[in-house]
């Protein structure tokens, strides 16, 4: 089996399946689960995959032509008769370890696959309240009430973040999980540890659908800032949320415009497309465990730097409302077990298919 074929199998066939998941879903329901993939959105997926592709190739071209100059200036210093020889290696050896073809092709189609995978996992999230309405929140705020001593888990921490520019703080980092998520997935789909990509992007795709999607419509919750639009019980967290909106009326704060944003498109109010409400368990928090995890097995500092962007994560979903504390308990438990899991089925895979680089 090609590399090329062998290394980006997993994540194709896991993709597919879930499509067809989807299809098989949205047909019983009939809830059009797999929108979004029609043939004008798909190549214009492939185009944008094409451009993060070659900015890619351009950037790590443009570092060696920086360091090709100050060579050729550091040689001409001391005279070095074979400096167009070393050169010429440096450019091949260049070529053949920083852009080979099978790294681009595999970059893309990485990229590619998981266009559709996300707008299938939008719409199996916005199929959640039709097959199994909000009722866990009572639970998972009662439980959150246990595990820390009788007081909501908002309460501890407004002391130390219920500051206005604190706040502002931590919605500006929460949110640069998207920039963070486009990084990790790019530097994956391209390294040379090509077992260890695999191993991520398995692991990645198995949060998104065992968590996102089976665990999220099992265990079906809106979250704390919908807390008393969808019980109709007295909401303990109407003094964060107002805490919040004052916040909001003075700095507009990402979280409050997407709140908005998915609480109009789950009660039909925008025709934009509903991408779904969803608590239990904290995929957001998930991820970047996930890329914790991933950064330990890479490098020391990328590991602390996860783990502390993860942290953040998990204490800005609460302050900001969105989840309860226990959702990003369960994520963080789960995902090194699926990571486990999926290292074990990766390894498995690449006895039978041939050698590579080791995880």
């Amino acid at each position: 089996m090609q590399p090329i074929v062998r290394d980006q199998l997993p994540l194709v066939l896991i993709v597919a399946l879930y499509l067809c998941a989807g299809a098989v879903f949205g047909a019983l329901l009939g809830i059009d689960v797999v929108a979004g993939l029609d043939p004008v959105s798909l190549i214009q997926a492939a185009g944008w995959c094409f451009l993060v592709v070659g900015i890619v190739a351009g950037s790590y071209a443009l570092v060696f032509l920086f360091e090709r100059v100050l060579r050729r200036a550091r040689d001409a210093r001391v005279g070095s008769a074979n400096a167009d020889a070393v050169e010429r290696v440096t450019w091949a050896d260049f070529r053949q370890r920083y852009l080979p073809l099978s790294r681009a092709l595999g970059l893309f189609i990485v990229l590619f696959v998981l266009v559709p995978f996300m707008s299938t996992f939008i719409g199996f999230k916005g199929a959640i309240p039709v097959v199994q309405p909000f009722a866990w929140d009572p639970t998972f705020m009662g439980l959150d009430r246990v595990l820390h001593f009788g007081r909501h888990p908002w309460q501890l921490l407004h002391p130390v973040l219920g500051f206005p520019w604190v706040t502002v703080a931590v919605d500006l980092l929460y949110y640069l999980w998207f920039p963070v998520l486009g990084l990790t997935l790019v530097w994956q789909g391209w390294t040379d540890r090509r077992e260890l990509g695999a191993q991520f992007f398995v692991s990645y795709a198995a949060v998104w659908i065992l968590l996102g999607t089976v665990l999220a419509t099992a265990f079906s919750s809106a979250g704390p800032c919908y807390y008393g639009k969808v019980t109709g019980l007295p909401d303990p967290f109407a003094p964060l949320m107002e805490y919040l909106q004052e916040v909001n009326g003075a700095r507009p704060l990402f979280a409050i415009a997407v709140q908005t944003f998915l609480w109009e498109g789950y009660a039909g109010v925008t025709a934009h497309p509903i991408e779904g409400i969803a608590a239990m368990p904290s995929v957001h928090v998930a991820v970047p465990v996930l890329f914790a995890v991933l950064g330990w097995r890479t490098h020391r500092w990328l590991g602390i730097a996860y783990t502390g962007y993860a942290a953040i994560v998990l204490i800005g979903s609460v302050h900001l409302g969105w989840h309860y504390a226990i959702d990003g308990y369960v994520a963080a438990a789960t995902v090194p077990l699926i990571w486990k899991a999926s290292g074990f089925a990766v390894r498995h895979y690449y006895r039978r298919t041939g050698p590579t680089s080791s995880l």
